[in-house]
């Protein structure tokens, strides 16, 4: 969060969970929101606005979920929006710089997934990004200072996957690493 406090959610492996909990510096833990879903292995992104998109992810079960919701850190409410266009878990979420979000990679059941999608938070809604050079799940991202995103690492469908993408400057969703 901008403001030094940690937002946690989901669980882990077979452990769903569905509630969000914050981290204040010198208080501990508590308990911030009962989410729409149980989830784990799902994104976040911190949006302009300060609310935080919550995507995808694995159910009970190991089903992946295409399901999104938006948490607002001050009110503690959240509310469901989307769904993706893809069930995944072991994605990211990535900010841009003009306050949509970049959805890549992950997984879908047996399937590494090249695909990304573009979260609008004025429509509350997802839309098809150009796909990935190389499918990827359980990567790192990063905002460069300059708009781009650098995506590296991570798995791919027989391998781990060395090489990095690039992603364009926000003012445009067309063009691939």
């Amino acid at each position: 969060m901008a403001d030094d406090r940690v937002l946690v959610v989901g669980g882990e492996w077979d452990r769903e969970v569905s509630t969000a909990e914050i981290c204040e510096p010198g208080s501990g833990f508590r308990h911030l929101a009962d989410l729409t879903d149980r989830r784990t292995a799902g994104a976040l992104a911190l949006l302009h606005d300060g609310r935080v998109l919550i995507c995808g992810g694995s159910r009970p079960g190991y089903r992946m979920t295409a399901s999104a919701e938006l948490l607002d850190p001050a009110t503690g409410m959240s509310v469901p929006v989307g769904p993706m266009l893809t069930e995944r878990a072991g994605h990211t979420a990535t900010t841009l710089a003009d306050g949509r979000v970049l959805v890549a990679g992950g997984g879908e059941g047996d399937k590494v997934l090249a695909s990304t999608e573009i979260f609008d938070p004025r429509s509350e809604s997802f839309s098809a990004g150009p796909d990935l050079a190389a499918a990827r799940l359980k990567h790192g991202v990063g905002r460069l200072a300059d708009g781009r995103i650098l995506i590296v690492g991570g798995q791919g469908a027989d391998t781990d996957v060395s090489r990095a993408a690039g992603w364009p400057r926000a003012s445009s969703t067309t063009g691939r690493s």
